[in-house]
């Protein structure tokens, strides 16, 4: 489809092949993203989110002020750009962006709380440690933060990031090569 468009709009002159090949290309990177996604979930089965969530993340309370979340900087050791927001009681309610954070403006930084930024947990992928990453894969596209909290018994036990399902692909596709 992608090429009879392109040589329709090269051969007559005429637009109305590169409806035909615009179509195509879709159709092309559709399929393609699909296979990637079946490939990474082929790679990936038998993983457990356990295998590769980072435990104990860094947490904020929703009471803590922007002020004082910046000021403790407590990401600046950790990879993440993204912090759960974790009361009190210890149970999680949220999750929060750096970046989201810097953004508020300096005068209202002493007041405005991370409870005023935070996304709430109904809007946050979970998972559970047994769960497995193939499946957690297509429920983490399309997120903003491609992050999921990894949840047990209702508590916070790790997070899962786009970056730590790289690198578990890029440790089974290194092991596969040095057994072949």
């Amino acid at each position: 489809m992608l090429l009879t468009g392109f040589a329709s709009v090269l051969l007559s002159g005429v637009l109305v092949g590169l409806w035909a090949a615009l179509v195509g290309w879709f159709l092309i990177a559709a399929g393609t993203a699909e296979g990637r996604v079946a490939q990474l979930q082929e790679a990936l089965h038998g993983v457990t989110v356990r295998q590769v969530m980072t435990r104990s993340p860094v947490t904020v309370a929703p009471s803590e002020t922007v002020a004082g979340f910046l000021g403790a900087l407590p990401f600046r050791r950790h990879a993440h750009v993204v912090v759960p927001v974790v009361a009190c009681d210890g149970d999680v309610v949220g999750l929060v962006s750096v970046r989201r954070i810097n953004r508020v403006p300096m005068e209202r930084r002493p007041k405005a709380t991370i409870g005023d930024f935070m996304r709430p947990l109904t809007e946050v992928v979970t998972a559970a440690p047994g769960d497995s990453v193939a499946d957690l894969v297509p429920r983490l596209e399309g997120k903003a933060k491609h992050l999921a909290l990894v949840l047990e018994g209702g508590r916070l036990v790790g997070v899962v990031a786009q970056a730590d399902i790289k690198w578990m692909v890029s440790r089974l596709t290194t092991d596969a090569q040095l057994r072949s």
